[in-house]
């Protein structure tokens, strides 16, 4: 406190116009708004990041209601600094049903594609994934790609399904489709190549096998999780 008002005084003596205009420790106000506006988004996102880290394994709603429960302190914070414009509109939808939920002690209405689409804007707001992890450096790279738009309907299906079955039949359905993405995934970047090899290669063998099971391990998941990040989906 004592060398900022030095700073001042020391500016009056040699520019008489500072004592007309204030001494503002050469702090403009726009400046002092960014700054407000950079210390909401890094409240709001370090209570998102840390709901997103508790639930990333949570599998019941029992379960889900418990981390939302244990995390009130999170979803006030959130609440007190949700940014302004899209993002802010779908934080408050969401902020809000999340809040109902905890009330009625049911959160089936938290499952809507609205909210996990609101839900997954926040995330890439907030620069990291469902798990809270941070999002990878080619993320989105391939938005526009052959690659995405084939695998974008795809995606959609697979999440739109609510059993084994329907995956099944949404995978048989578009098996030309997943074939055309074993043959682009040679271009892809080296960082996801891989990773999209390997989905092409265990959705053919759930294809083949008639069942979901090569899908539902936790390196199919990052298969699935890693491509859909390279198609901008956040999810």
């Amino acid at each position: 406190m004592h060398r900022l008002f030095a700073a001042c005084l020391g500016t009056l003596v040699f520019v008489l116009t500072a004592a007309l205009t204030g001494c503002d420790s050469g702090t403009s106000a726009s400046t002092r708004a960014v700054t407000a506006a950079q210390s909401e988004k890094q409240s709001f996102c370090t209570a998102n990041d840390a709901l997103d880290k508790a639930s990333a394994n949570v599998t019941t709603d029992s379960g889900f209601m418990a981390v939302l429960k244990a995390h009130r302190g999170e979803i006030e914070t959130m609440i007190e600094n949700v940014p302004g414009g899209t993002i802010g509109a779908e934080a408050r939808m969401l902020l809000d049903a999340v809040k109902a939920a905890i009330a009625s002690g049911d959160v089936g209405n938290l499952t809507s594609p609205t909210l996990n689409a609101a839900g997954a804007d926040i995330d890439t707001y907030c620069g990291v994934d469902g798990d809270g992890d941070p999002l990878p450096s080619y993320f989105a790279a391939g938005k526009a790609s052959s690659f995405c738009s084939v695998f974008g309907p795809i995606q959609s299906a697979v999440s739109d399904a609510s059993s084994a079955t329907q995956v099944l039949a949404a995978l048989k359905s578009d098996q030309s489709q997943v074939a055309e993405l074993g043959s682009d995934a040679a271009a892809l970047p080296a960082a996801v190549r891989s990773q999209a090899r390997d989905l092409v290669d265990i959705t053919e063998s759930a294809i083949s096998s008639n069942s979901t099971a090569p899908l539902q391990t936790s390196q199919g998941a990052r298969y699935f999780t890693a491509v859909q990040l390279y198609c901008g989906i956040n999810q």
